[in-house]
């Protein structure tokens, strides 16, 4: 309540929507003066943001999420896993608007991290002021705060319940599979694959060691249980992860790391990336503008769980505890591999679905270890008066670490956070050495708590009620003109309206701005909009819009500034002092009959597609065995529905439909009356396909190719579940 409090019973809210008030065409609804608490958290906006509203939206309307219409030139939505459509605490706060929901989300998954970190480390024999440091170093770290409205820390909100569910498999207690099961289901749907992967290798570590003391028969049976929930797990998300791998190799982020592996990659070590172990602001402070560090906050400090913590983790250390000596070498492989560091780096990506990961999070394997590693020590830190002597020695040593690194002179909040940090080594020192070692662990715990709580604070600034994306008068004109229940698409000069912002008022926005976006249509519109385009980057608008282009894409209106000078087609319909809105009428339909296709070459496909000037007169399709032919037809949109079209087309020869949607595999195209057509690829990224002479009304849907596979496999673990759950209750008796 302390965090997200002023957020839910206040107008404030957290989502940092202050960015886009930054930029043409919402910086007019503020002054002149006006900064985004913290730049750093624009993906939060830009991305996570529409992508809720869209889930949302779909949910709402009985559709399944499948496919989006206003993400780029269409994408998968339920193919991209951090849109986490089933992601289950987004569920509960559906009712909610986005604002809103998303603030509720984030404070039931930090009290579940709190919760759940509790109940494991009462499960491995800690007590319950170990636990409770525990818990608060876990569920509120840096990275916890960095990656709180993103799915980084959703899913890893999940673990400590599924390292639980382990340890409570091996020992054969009352309830452990369905602990797990649920626990696994919820990490594997809240929508980061890679920290889904991470944490299998965590399972591995937890049930090699969970299974050490058990007999042969016993730890047949345990692992023969784990398999069985493992299988559920993966049965029940099937909706989620299979549509998820079926669509990531055609996506912009596999293609870009593919070309450039280092791309995702941490920059070189240096030694001085030690220093956020102690002080998560050694570097400065993205919100305080003073950052110097030579990467960005979130992934070079989110390896802060306190220097409490880590001072009483250490002294665990050294007092000899196996348990805890086994989670340091686990926290310093962690480390290895964040700080991209051979050979372990190098052993780390020779395993399946490793190879492109972004190992600088492997700071959460840090945390994860070392809060576990201090609950574990507590108790072990005040059982002896050599203990309490080496406990105080490694807070001092810790506080001597902090205190090296004061902040700035200037910057009072971080200022306050580093004496915080040092109040609570010194108090924890003093207390052990004057023998008052039962108060050591409250008094860490609490003092951990203000700090980490300031710290999620200053990172997560609340934002004015008033800065809540509703449309400035430049959008409204624009909606209006197009009419109600309309889908245009639209455009924006570099300065104007973000990429995916214009998901939020029902329009689409060709340029994308989503890592999963589909990567061959990324690259056409980003090459036709910037010559100096690559895989992963933002696609922006340099100069006048190309019209042509503009005009095969569908884009209907375009915001700019007053300075922009665009010629017929396009004209005027709304101007004030910042922002002119323009209207193209000579748009085409996004499914169209082009006068001539033009067969080429794959290799050929982009180069052909580029050289394209007007896209009625001809296409570009991959089909070597046929000739280049002219063609007659027309093609209707009737209905854009939310995972297809329904179209009418005609045409006395047959021949090619080009569309300017995204090509993915998954496309399917019927008639009703039995006759179905291919999914092609036409004009390099963009979904095609032929048809026969006559006149038909077409439905063409995205399903992906697993997605009726899923649903076999949900009802079968779903009985699973039942006959499991039978097993174990015969089991009891």
């Amino acid at each position: 309540m302390a965090f997200f409090g002023p957020a839910l019973l206040t107008p404030k809210h957290h989502v940092p929507t202050d960015i886009a008030y930054g930029f043409t065409p919402f910086a007019s609804e503020v002054g002149e003066n006006h900064r985004a608490g913290n730049p750093l958290l624009q993906d939060v906006t830009l991305q996570f943001l529409p992508f809720r509203t869209l889930v949302r939206e779909q949910w709402l309307a009985g559709e399944w999420p499948l496919w989006s219409h206003a993400l780029g030139t269409g994408q998968p939505l339920l193919g991209n896993g951090q849109s986490a459509p089933f992601a289950p605490l987004h569920l509960l706060a559906l009712p909610l608007p986005p604002l809103r929901g998303m603030t509720v989300a984030a404070a039931w998954q930090t009290y579940l991290a709190l919760l759940l970190m509790h109940a494991l480390l009462r499960s491995l024999g800690a007590g319950n002021r170990g636990a409770s440091l525990a818990a608060v170093a876990y569920g509120l770290s840096s990275y916890s705060i960095a990656w709180l409205y993103h799915p980084h820390s959703m899913t890893a909100a999940w673990i400590p319940g599924v390292l639980l569910g382990i340890v409570s498999l091996a020992r054969a207690e009352r309830g452990s599979g369905a602990g797990l099961v649920v626990c696994g289901l919820g990490l594997a749907l809240s929508g980061h694959p890679e920290t889904v992967a991470k944490t299998a290798l965590f399972c591995l570590a937890t049930a090699a060691a969970a299974a050490r003391p058990l007999s042969g028969i016993a730890r047949a049976r345990f692992a023969g249980r784990l398999a069985i929930a493992g299988m559920l797990c993966f049965g029940l998300a099937a909706p989620a992860l299979l549509p998820l791998l079926e669509f990531i190799p055609y996506g912009d982020r596999f293609a870009a790391v593919r070309m450039a592996p280092k791309l995702v990659q941490p920059p070189t070590f240096a030694p001085e990336f030690l220093w956020p172990l102690v002080n998560p602001l050694a570097f400065g402070s993205p919100v305080d503008r003073n950052w110097s560090g030579p990467w960005n906050w979130s992934e070079l400090c989110s390896v802060y769980a306190g220097a409490l913590t880590l001072a009483i983790a250490l002294a665990g250390g050294l007092l000899g505890t196996p348990r805890v000596r086994a989670l340091w070498i686990a926290a310093a492989l962690s480390l290895w591999v964040a700080f991209e560091l051979a050979p372990v780096s190098d052993l780390l990506r020779a395993l399946p679905g490793f190879e492109y990961a972004t190992n600088a999070r492997w700071r959460l394997g840090f945390i994860l270890a070392l809060s576990v590693a201090a609950g574990l020590s507590v108790e072990s830190l005040i059982a002896s008066k050599r203990a309490r002597q080496i406990g105080s020695l490694c807070l001092l040593a810790v506080s001597f670490a902090v205190a090296v690194s004061i902040p700035p002179a200037g910057a009072l909040g971080q200022r306050v956070g580093w004496g915080l940090s040092l109040l609570g080594l010194w108090s924890a020192a003093a207390l052990l050495s004057s023998g008052r070692s039962g108060a050591v662990a409250i008094v860490a715990t609490g003092l951990l708590s203000v700090e980490l709580l300031l710290l999620g604070s200053r990172f997560h600034p609340r934002v004015d009620a008033r800065l809540d994306l509703h449309p400035p008068p430049a959008i409204e004109a624009a909606r209006a003109h197009a009419g109600e229940g309309a889908t245009p698409r639209v455009g924006a000069h570099r300065a104007g309206l973000f990429p995916n912002l214009p998901a939020l008022y029902g329009m689409g926005d060709p340029r994308g701005n989503d890592p999963m976006r589909p990567a061959l249509a990324a690259q056409i519109i980003g090459r036709r909009m910037s010559p100096f385009f690559q895989p992963g980057q933002i696609v922006l608008q340099q100069g006048i819009p190309p019209t042509d282009f503009y005009r095969y894409l569908g884009i209907e209106y375009f915001f700019s500034g007053p300075d922009t000078p665009l010629r017929a087609p396009w004209e005027r319909i709304y101007e004030d002092p910042d922002n002119v809105v323009w209207f193209n009428s000579e748009s085409l339909p996004r499914f169209s009959f082009p006068d001539q296709m033009r067969i080429v070459r794959p290799s050929d496909s982009l180069r052909a597609a580029l050289t394209l000037r007007d896209f009625q007169a001809a296409g570009v399709a991959l089909q070597p065995e046929m000739s280049n032919h002219k063609q007659t037809g027309s093609v209707s949109v009737r209905a854009i529905r939310a995972n297809g079209y329904t179209l009418d087309v005609a045409s006395e020869t047959g021949g090619w439909v080009v569309s300017s949607v995204s090509f993915v595999p998954g496309w399917r195209i019927e008639d009703g009356a039995g006759w179905s057509g291919e999914a092609l690829r036409v004009n390099h990224g963009f979904l095609g396909f032929e048809v026969p002479a006559g006149r038909r009304e077409l439905q063409v849907d995205y399903v992906p190719r697993s997605w009726r596979l899923s649903g076999w496999l949900v009802g079968a673990a779903l009985l699973g579940c039942v006959a499991w759950g039978r097993l174990d209750t015969d089991h009891a008796r």
